[in-house]
């Protein structure tokens, strides 16, 4: 097992300084002359350097959308970890998101109002900012978490997401998208 570990970082190196040479050396097949090196522009991320980085209040909400949906998740998963019967907890559920300050995950719970604490304490735990959400929605089936719903300042979005010229007026309508776009 180490020795093809070996080899592997062996050809990746040496992929890699072919690249690097081939991208320094290059000339223009059309002048003779050296590229020169602002002519070579190596994408990163798979983006382009001119798509706009300015966050919109509908991109945040979408974004918030998505973290959302995956701390629902994992907090569901360290429950059943800890044993926790979650069960109980079926549905839509809302709350905003300073009701997750102070709250931390559970080790047990036998209601569904624990279970609603645990969730959103766990939610803290993998995603520091749900406190600055106006409004979160969460839909739960089978132990997990399908769909999210994020709104803020009036701005919804869900998870899983929908195209983005979709406009939502409202906490209830981005969840419900959410589900019928996770089916």
């Amino acid at each position: 097992m180490n020795m093809k570990r070996t080899i592997c970082a062996l050809l990746l190196t040496a992929a890699g300084a072919a690249v690097l040479t081939a991208c320094q050396s290059g000339s223009s097949q059309s002048t003779g002359n050296p590229v020169s090196e602002s002519s070579h522009v190596i994408p990163y991320g798979g983006g382009s350097r001119s798509e706009s980085s300015e966050a919109t209040p509908l991109s945040e909400a979408e974004k918030a959308a998505n973290d959302l949906f995956n701390s629902a998740n994992y907090a569901l998963i360290d429950m059943k970890t800890n044993n926790i019967d979650i069960t109980k907890m079926n549905g839509d559920y809302t709350f905003r998101g300073s009701d997750c300050e102070g709250k931390t995950m559970r080790s047990s719970a036998n209601t569904e109002a624990e279970l609603l604490s645990g969730l959103q304490g766990g939610m803290l735990y993998y995603y520091d900012k749900v406190t600055e959400q106006d409004e979160i929605a969460v839909h739960i089936e089978n132990g997990k978490c399908t769909a999210t719903a994020a709104g803020k300042e009036g701005v919804y979005a869900c998870f899983p997401r929908v195209d983005s010229t979709t406009a939502f007026t409202s906490l209830t309508d981005a969840l419900s998208a959410g589900v019928q776009n996770a089916k």
